[in-house]
This record gives structure tokens, C-alpha cells and sequence, in this order.
């Protein structure tokens, strides 16, 4: 059975990033929760990404594996200005869109234009939990 890898790992290789291996690669096992192994993460299908989309993974990244600002930094420009708004938009208040939006800038050096404004509360990039 091939290993259907997503998030930060799926990203450093679909967008051929030059990008360390990521130490805990996340991929579709055959469970029923996100499971952590030192080694890896095992992820349910019903809860992967539904496309090889890079923002979809992205997001999923975010959310399950926390900050990889190696493979944010190269992966981000290569997401286009009018995705990050579409799922900013369809989600102002998602911390995880909020992240994606700031890095996007912060990675580019540019601004992203016809944002609506954000509607949930601040968050911080770091989980000072996991320092």
C-alpha cells in the first residue's frame, strides 16, 4: 500500500521545496483520531485534505503539525494572492487562515488586497504551550 502523505511533508514534496524532511511526516493511516507516533502522524482519510491542493495542506499543516517556517517560507509565495483571500474570506475567523494570511505576507512582501476583517479573537503564531 503506497503511503499517502499530507501536510508539510505532501508540500516539500509536491512543490519540490528544498525544505528538510520533515522529522514526523504526516500521512492517511488506518485509524480513527489524529495519532502522534514518535516517527510519524497518523492521520484518518475523513480528516486529510480532500485535494492535492498546497493551501489545503497548508492548513491542515497548521492546524495538526503546528509552525514549520522552513516549509511555510518557501511554500507560501507559491500560493497565489487570490487563494489565500478566497479562504480568508469563507473564514475570518479561523486562527489557521488568520496564520496562513499574516505568513503569506510576511513571506512575500506584499499585501494581500479586499481582505474582510478578521472576526476572531488574537492568536499567537507560537503555541507557548509546546516551547
Amino acid at each position: 500500500m503506497a503511503v499517502s502523505l499530507v501536510g508539510y511533508e505532501f508540500l516539500r514534496q509536491h512543490l519540490h521545496l528544498s525544505a528538510f524532511a520533515c522529522v514526523r511526516p504526516a500521512r492517511i493511516g488506518n485509524v480513527t483520531k489524529v495519532t502522534q507516533h514518535p516517527d510519524r502522524l497518523d492521520v484518518p482519510a475523513a480528516v486529510a485534505p480532500a485535494s492535492q491542493a498546497p493551501l489545503a495542506h497548508l492548513l491542515f499543516a497548521l492546524k495538526h503539525e503546528g509552525i514549520n517556517l522552513q516549509v511555510l517560507a518557501q511554500s507560501l509565495p507559491q500560493i497565489t494572492a487570490d487563494q489565500i483571500t478566497a479562504a480568508f474570506s469563507s473564514s475570518p475567523a479561523s486562527k489557521y487562515t488568520r496564520i496562513a494570511a499574516y505568513l503569506w505576507e510576511q513571506f512575500t512582501g506584499r499585501e494581500l488586497d479586499g481582505m474582510p476583517k478578521a472576526t476572531g479573537p488574537y492568536v499567537d503564531l507560537f503555541d507557548a504551550r509546546k516551547s
